[in-house]
């Protein structure tokens, strides 16, 4: 926790406590209202995707992925999905050269990651749908994933993001897939300033996949199953329990202090 939410959380603190009497502890949660909302949106998480809920959190109990598959990780429920049924992506260790059979992987990720394949999508949102609050994307390692069978009339594009708010409207963000290296192999590259490119914003979802160029030069996303790419070390900014609590606990002072100005008058 960074400066600044030390004494964000030392505020909210003071706030909510050392009050005598329902004026000055109703006054004071409306203060706390404000200062913890944004103490709410401060925690910031690592997916690496390391953990045994990878390994064995889908529904066949192993590390493949299929259409419909959901997985809740900490504060994070990640779903999976695509046009069609089948495997729509894998959790692939990049230390075992054998690993990614089938699949041109990126060389240059000696730990585990995931590699989305066949056109689909990997979406992220706040396992808790009663919070409100939203995530923010702040960066990532990404790559693109190829067939042995190679990508006939396509080319390698895009990485692509699609940033939903809970009003129904997105934004999406492009980046080219890294450039092969000398020996002809895909790479991961770092993509940093995502949050900027969204404003700074809090999303209901996030999701993510790839684009192929087509013989005319589209970027499509619908590239017969040759869309695939390779996502690690997802930093994504999710609201703390504890802080959540406080902030409704908050919301609820307030809501007790207007109940009781209704009833007096």
């Amino acid at each position: 926790m960074n400066k600044n939410n030390l004494n964000m959380a030392s505020v909210c603190s003071s706030a909510l406590s050392g009050v005598a009497s329902l004026k000055k502890l109703t006054l004071s949660l409306a203060g706390a209202a404000v200062l913890c909302a944004g103490q709410a949106q401060a925690g910031v998480m690592n997916v690496d995707f390391e953990e045994q809920e990878w390994l064995y959190g889908s529904s066949y109990g192993d590390a493949l992925y299929e259409a419909g598959d959901l997985l809740a990780y900490k504060n994070l429920l990640f779903s999976f999905s695509s046009l069609d049924t089948g495997s729509v992506g894998s959790i692939v260790d990049g230390a075992d050269p054998y690993n990614c059979y089938g699949m041109k992987c990126p060389v240059n990720n000696g730990s585990s990651y995931y590699a989305g394949v066949n056109d689909g999508w990997l979406t992220i949102s706040q396992r808790d749908p009663a919070n409100l609050h939203g995530i923010r994307l702040l960066g990532m390692d990404f790559g693109f994933v190829e067939t042995l069978a190679g990508l006939g009339s396509y080319a390698a594009g895009k990485m692509v993001l699609t940033a939903s708010r809970f009003d129904g409207s997105f934004v999406q963000l492009m980046k080219e897939f890294p450039l092969r290296d000398a020996q002809g192999d895909h790479q991961f590259a770092r993509w940093d300033d995502i949050d900027s490119l969204l404003g700074g914003q809090r999303f209901s979802t996030i999701s993510f996949n790839a684009c192929l160029y087509d013989v005319d030069g589209a970027c499509v996303r619908e590239a017969a199953k040759k869309g695939s790419f390779a996502i690690d070390n997802l930093s994504v900014d999710v609201p703390e329990p504890a802080s959540i609590a406080v902030f409704s606990f908050a919301l609820a002072g307030l809501a007790l202090r207007r109940r009781r100005q209704q009833q007096a008058a």
